[in-house]
Order: C-alpha cells, then structure tokens, then sequence
C-alpha cells in the first residue's frame, strides 16, 4: 500500500517538474520574467508540497 501511494506522488512530482519546464520554456520565448507569485498563480505549490 505505501508504495502504491509512494508511485502516486512520484508521478505527481513528475508532472509537476514537467509543467514547470514548459512554463519556464513558454516564458523564455515570450522574454518574461517570472517570480514565485506568477508560478503559484499557475500551479499550486501547497497542495504538491514538494
């Protein structure tokens, strides 16, 4: 049972840090600059808890 949740929250992570390439990537093409508001705004750093 711990592993299963253990994949979970692999998986979790990993779609995470995959978002966040693409929205870093989306941002270089575009010259912006992000900060820490703008990508909470975007994804919801609390409930991954990473």
């Amino acid at each position: 049972m711990k592993s299963k949740v253990q994949n979970m929250k692999t998986m979790k992570e990993e779609t995470f840090i995959q978002n966040l390439v693409k929205l870093v990537s989306i941002a270089e093409a575009n010259n912006m600059n992000l900060d820490r508001k703008d990508i909470k705004e975007l994804f919801d750093l609390e409930e991954l808890s990473i």
